[in-house]
C-alpha cells in the first residue's frame, strides 16, 4: 500500500488544509502550486474584478429591498454595469471607465440612466468604505438621457368613455378607485374593506396596506412606499355607490379579489387588464396558417369571436388614472398641501416638480385670490389721504 506524504498549510481564509502527495518531490512542487494559488486568492480578494464586488454587495446590501427595486439593481448590473467594467479590477477602475459606461447607456431614458447611477454610485462608495477601491470614480456622477415625455391625463370625456368600456368587467373597480380616489396600483389591491368607510358625512378610504407579487403570488403587507402614503382619501359619491354595490355580493375581506375572495395574483391582474387593451385601438397579432399577422383594430370595430367593441381610442395605464386623479384635483383650484396628502407624496416638491405646468399663472386667473386677500374699502369716500404738515 503506498504510503503518501502530506502537508498543511493555510489558505486564503487562513485555514488550514493539507495538500497530499507521493514523492518528497512532488510535494513540494504541489505545495508551491497551491501556496501560489493561494496568494493570488488573496490578492483577488483585496482587489476583487467588479462583478464580484457587484455580486458581494447586491447579496448584502440589497435583502431588504422590494423585488421591484431588486430587480431594478440586478438590472443596471448585468444589463449596463458588468458588459463594459465588470472584468475590470475594483482599483482600476477610473471616471473614464464610468464615463464609458454612462456612454453606452446613452439612449436610454433619464429615468433608466437614474438607476445605473445609483447602482454605481451604492457600489463603489461601498468598496471605499470597505477599503476596496481608495478613490471613488462616481462621487460626482449625474444621469443624463431624455426627460421621458410628460404624461397626459384623461379628459372628463375619456374618462366617462373608460368607465363606459369596462363597466360590468373585473377591472371596473379599479379602474373607479384610480380615477376618483388617486390610489396607487399596490394599494388598490391591497385595500381591504375594513378601510372602506362609506357611512357618515364624509365617506373616506384608509390607505393601510399594500399589495406586491413574489413569484407572481400575492403578498400582502402594512409595508407602503413612504410614511406619507398612509392617509385618509374622501371619496365622492361616484366611487361610493361603486364601492356600495360591490360590498353588497362581496365574498371576502379585499375589495379587489378572485372567486376565492382571495388577493388577486400577477397572472390574475394581468388578465383583468386585458379588459381594457382588447377595447383599445391599436395593433393586434393574431397566428394566420402559422405566421403571425399584424392588424389595425379600429375604432367601432368588434373584436374577432367575440361581442367586445373597441371603444377605447386613447393610452390608458395603471399610473394614468392615479395622474388624471391628482389632474383634476389641480384644476379644481385645490390647495397645493392638499394634494400632496391626498396623493401621499412625502414631499411638496414631488407635487409641484410634476403639476406645477397645470397652475394657472395669467393675471386674470389669480385676481380673485388676490382681491380676497386684499379686498378693496368699502367706501372710496371714507378714505382720504393723510398728508403731513
Amino acid at each position: 500500500m503506498q504510503n503518501y506524504l502530506k502537508k498543511k498549510i493555510k489558505d486564503e481564509r487562513g485555514v488550514y488544509i493539507a495538500v497530499y502527495a507521493k514523492t518528497p518531490q512532488e510535494l513540494a512542487q504541489k505545495v508551491a502550486e497551491r501556496t501560489a494559488e493561494i496568494e493570488r486568492r488573496k490578492q483577488l480578494a483585496e482587489n476583487p474584478l467588479v462583478w464580484q464586488y457587484a455580486q458581494t454587495w447586491y447579496k448584502l446590501y440589497t435583502a431588504h429591498l422590494s423585488d421591484s427595486r431588486k430587480s431594478d439593481y440586478a438590472i443596471a448590473i448585468n444589463r449596463h454595469i458588468c458588459p463594459i467594467i465588470g472584468a475590470r479590477h475594483m482599483l482600476e477602475v477610473s471616471e473614464d471607465d464610468i464615463a464609458e459606461v454612462m456612454r453606452a447607456c446613452g439612449d436610454l431614458s433619464r429615468s433608466s440612466q437614474d438607476k445605473i447611477v445609483c447602482a454605481l454610485k451604492k457600489i463603489f462608495e461601498a468598496g471605499e468604505r470597505a477599503g476596496v477601491v481608495r478613490h471613488n470614480p462616481c462621487a460626482g456622477l449625474r444621469a443624463g438621457g431624455k426627460k421621458a415625455a410628460e404624461k397626459e391625463a384623461l379628459s372628463r370625456q375619456q374618462m366617462q368613455t373608460l368607465e363606459t368600456a369596462v363597466a360590468g368587467t373585473r377591472i371596473y373597480p379599479f379602474v373607479m378607485l384610480g380615477l376618483y380616489a388617486g390610489l396607487r396600483r399596490e394599494e388598490i389591491l391591497g385595500l381591504e374593506w375594513d378601510c372602506v368607510h362609506l357611512d357618515g358625512a364624509a365617506p373616506y378610504i384608509s390607505v393601510r396596506r399594500a399589495l406586491r407579487w413574489v413569484h407572481n403570488q400575492p403578498v400582502v403587507s402594512d409595508e407602503l412606499k413612504s410614511a406619507a402614503a398612509r392617509r385618509d382619501v374622501p371619496i365622492p359619491p361616484t366611487l361610493v355607490g361603486c364601492l356600495a354595490d360591490l360590498q353588497r355580493t362581496a365574498t371576502g375581506d379585499y375589495v379587489i379579489s378572485s372567486s376565492d375572495g382571495q388577493p388577486w395574483s400577477m397572472t390574475a391582474y394581468r388578465n383583468a387588464w386585458r379588459y381594457i387593451t382588447r377595447r383599445q385601438t391599436g395593433t393586434a397579432k393574431r397566428t394566420e396558417h402559422g405566421e403571425t399577422v399584424l392588424r389595425e383594430k379600429k375604432l367601432g370595430e368588434t373584436v374577432r369571436n367575440s361581442k367586445v367593441q373597441i371603444t377605447i381610442d386613447f393610452g390608458v395605464t395603471p399610473h394614468i388614472l392615479r395622474h388624471t386623479y391628482i389632474t383634476n384635483l389641480i384644476l379644481s383650484g385645490a390647495n397645493v398641501k392638499v394634494v400632496q396628502y391626498l396623493a401621499g407624496h412625502s414631499k411638496v416638491e414631488t407635487t409641484l416638480n410634476i403639476y406645477t405646468h397645470l397652475i394657472e399663472r395669467s393675471p386674470e386667473a389669480n385676481l380673485g385670490t388676490v382681491l380676497a386677500a386684499f379686498p378693496a374699502p368699502e367706501s372710496a369716500e371714507n378714505v382720504s389721504p393723510k398728508i403731513s404738515p
